[in-house]
């Protein structure tokens, strides 16, 4: 999903006064005045939700080597930790009671991307779907920022996030304030203090688990459980959509989802003669786009997206709360595709 860019040099642009309709690339290359180092710092984040004072504050310290402890707080109340420190990762969770460890050492996610590559990321990855404009310079704690505004394009608008605002602080990358329109909802956070410059003790990114919760390892937490369509369908809250019974069911996994409670993701593999077909059920979220390749279609009478290329045939619609991707690989047209996803109905023992 994430494309990345490369740094960027001294701010030419706003000394030429080329503030509106830059291209993402533009605000990369000319805009900020800092290299990529990774500062240390405390950031401490109060937010609010249509305009009421909001019960969630977040407090991070970063140090120059990427490694975090993060703080969230509900109602002044810790319900959230979440730190860092060389390839590990620790999430403490209050509410739910337990501590939750993930090792990044056998792959290729950067669990840690800083400021620099994380405005990078963001920008790159919605400068497709969304037009993006540098609106000037604002002053954010005293501090010179940034403000970007990303604006969806009418093409690309599916109701979810619609516009979205950063205040990027000019000399370390980091978001002092954030402004996210989704739908009628509007979310903002604002730093209340930010300072550089610390050096921070090795002890700031060790988790303590002083109250005995239970540790796990997300890797084994979420990993894939063959299960048959009748296992699936009793553990997982709502209908789901299969293929009919003219392609052969040759396999289906299911997976706990880590960000929808009671939720599961499905994964079905099914075969005949032409080759092979995935078929990925998840909650709903968004979909899946891929830049520049999609075309939208219409499928069961809901909105979806068609990729349509030689080495990629995928659909892609939400439908009664549930999201699914059919990617085919094998001798399958776009029409036969579309047809094999209108034939679909729901599971029944």
């Amino acid at each position: 999903m994430i494309k990345r860019l490369v740094p960027i040099i001294a701010g030419s642009a706003l000394l030429s006064g080329c503030f509106q309709q830059m291209q993402a690339e533009d605000i990369i290359f000319e805009t900020f005045e800092n290299d990529e180092n990774q500062q240390a710092y405390h950031l401490e984040l109060a937010s609010t939700l249509n305009g009421e004072e909001g019960a969630e504050t977040l407090v991070e310290w970063r140090d120059e080597n990427g490694n975090y402890r993060t703080e969230t707080y509900n109602n002044n109340a810790l319900s959230y930790v979440s730190v860092r420190y060389d390839e590990q990762t620790a999430h403490k969770d209050y509410e739910d009671e337990t501590i939750m460890y993930t090792d990044f050492t056998e792959t290729n996610v950067n669990p840690s991307p800083t400021p620099n590559e994380f405005i990078k990321e963001m920008i790159a990855y919605y400068s497709g779907d969304f037009d993006i404009k540098l609106e000037g310079t604002e002053d954010v704690l005293d501090r010179k920022t940034y403000h970007l505004n990303f604006e969806v394009q009418e093409e690309h608008d599916i109701g979810l996030i619609g516009e979205i605002d950063l205040w990027v602080d000019s000399q370390s990358w980091v978001i002092l304030k954030e402004r996210i329109k989704d739908g009628d909802d509007v979310f903002e956070r604002e730093a209340t203090l930010f300072e550089t410059g610390l050096t921070l003790p090795e002890d700031t990114f060790v988790l303590e688990n002083e109250e005995n919760f239970p540790e796990e390892i997300f890797e084994d937490r979420f990993k894939p459980m063959h299960v048959t369509l009748n296992e699936a369908n009793e553990a997982f809250p709502v209908p789901f959509l299969v293929l009919n019974d003219e392609m052969q069911l040759d396999s289906s996994y299911m997976v706990e989802d880590y960000m929808f409670e009671d939720y599961y993701t499905i994964t079905l593999n099914y075969e005949d003669k032409r080759g092979s077909v995935e078929l990925y059920i998840e909650h709903e979220y968004g979909l899946e786009i891929v830049s520049g390749l999609e075309e939208e279609i219409t499928v069961r009478n809901e909105h979806a997206l068609l990729v349509d290329e030689p080495s990629l045939l995928t659909i892609n619609w939400i439908e009664d709360g549930l999201q699914y991707l059919a990617t085919f690989d094998g001798d399958f047209t776009a029409e036969e595709a579309t047809e094999i996803v209108e034939k679909m109905d729901f599971y029944q023992p």
